[in-house]
């Protein structure tokens, strides 16, 4: 099942997209963060993507506790090795569970096959990742 839903914030209300298997069933739930470009068409695909492996998807939270895992593009100028490395001693720090690894070739915004910068590649290699913590944490 696919619907747009609202959810009442002190400021207003924010756009959010569920995305659930149609079978009934209770099923584990994943909390998809949009990027930059907001809610749109190619998110909501990958969100039902993750509706079609089995889990109940969200595109908002307001506190993460859960294992994390990060992709990231080794040829991203936005996100350059300093700050991965950044990230990574702060979650360390911080206590929350997590993997990231480096995507070799792959640029800022591999996933979006709406546009140049994606790889089919990195975005299968991203997917395994994914779906290999979901199964396993959830």
């Amino acid at each position: 099942m696919k619907t747009m839903i609202d959810i009442p914030t002190q400021d207003g209300t924010a756009d959010a997209y569920l995305a659930h298997p149609d079978d009934g069933a209770p099923h584990p739930a994943v909390l998809l963060y949009m990027d930059a470009f907001g809610l749109r068409r190619h998110l909501n695909g990958m969100a039902d993507r993750l509706a079609s492996a089995g889990y109940t998807v969200l595109h908002l939270a307001d506190r993460i506790t859960a294992e994390l895992y990060f992709g990231h593009a080794d040829q991203d100028s936005t996100n350059p090795a300093d700050q991965i490395a950044r990230l990574d001693k702060t979650l360390t720090t911080a206590g929350v569970r997590h993997r990231a690894e480096i995507y070799p070739g792959a640029h800022h915004g591999f996933t979006r096959a709406d546009t140049a910068m994606y790889s089919a590649e990195a975005t299968d290699r991203h997917w395994t990742a994914l779906l290999e913590l979901l199964g396993r944490t959830l």
